[in-house]
């Protein structure tokens, strides 16, 4: 429950940020109907299935997946698994902590930092 509270939370707070480009409040709107909760159904439905998984073939639940790759034992795999943990937990700090101060500084350089210079 926290982490569903945490998720929407954090959202809630960052959605201006994200949506103030949009073409327009329609095309607004159906980001946030379709794609918010069609993309928390498929990440909850990844995790359910891992973790299920992780009970059939462990014989408990593993719901970290820092641990569960760590009960491999091909250095390969754990590696490529370590790879892509530290990717996408860059790729979500990046995402969510950038584009605030962005918006930030950008009236102060208005010559330095414009949307068309950030789209290239």
């Amino acid at each position: 429950m926290t982490g569903m509270v945490g998720f929407w939370a954090t959202l809630s707070l960052n959605i201006p940020d994200f949506t103030r480009y949009a073409k327009s409040q329609k095309a607004q709107i159906m980001g946030q109907v379709i794609a918010l909760p069609a993309s928390m159904t498929l990440l909850s439905f990844i995790g359910v299935v891992v973790t299920s998984a992780t009970v059939i073939i462990y014989g408990y639940m593993i719901w970290d997946p820092v641990v569960l790759a760590g009960k491999f034992e091909n250095k390969v795999i754990v590696g490529v698994a370590m790879i892509c943990i530290a990717v996408s937990t860059l790729a979500t700090n990046i995402a969510a902590n950038i584009v605030s101060p962005a918006n930030d500084f950008d009236p102060y350089f208005p010559s330095k930092i414009d949307l068309k210079k950030a789209d290239t």
